[in-house]
């Protein structure tokens, strides 16, 4: 008994200290898939590959199509070609335009216009971690 006193004021103590926060919007460097991640929701989700650089994430469960995401793939051999740094805050709209800048062609503008219009208000995310892509 006095165990189980013990194992449930522990986990008292646990869920006090590390309380579930709220989600928030975020992007950053995932140095496993080398891509930038980009979330704007937390629900399930599905993922479909746009083009050779993104994948864009759709909310599972829902009455509309609704984006809640994105990923961009190859972000290490990007870096270095788009001339980014690494070890600074680079904001996703930066990221974008850079890509488009050396990537002009039909397929690329469009998802990036598409990706500019479903997320205007977290384009100015800072890419947490993108120095791990060095």
């Amino acid at each position: 008994m006095a165990v189980d006193s013990l194992n449930e004021s522990a986990l008292n103590d646990f869920t006090e200290e590390n309380s579930i926060k709220e989600f928030r919007p975020l992007a950053y460097y995932d140095k496993h898939l080398d891509c930038v991640r980009v979330q704007i929701k937390d629900c399930s989700f599905v993922e479909e590959r746009q083009g050779i650089f993104f994948t864009l994430w759709y909310e599972n469960h829902s009455e509309t199509v609704s984006p809640i995401g994105f990923s961009i793939k190859g972000v290490r051999h990007l870096c270095e070609i788009l001339g980014l740094q690494k070890d600074g805050a680079v904001n996703l709209v930066q990221f974008l335009d850079a890509l488009l800048n050396e990537y002009p062609d039909q397929t690329i503008d469009e998802i990036i216009t598409n990706i500019k219009t479903q997320f205007t208000p977290f384009l100015e995310m800072p890419i947490q971690e993108l120095a791990l892509a060095a």
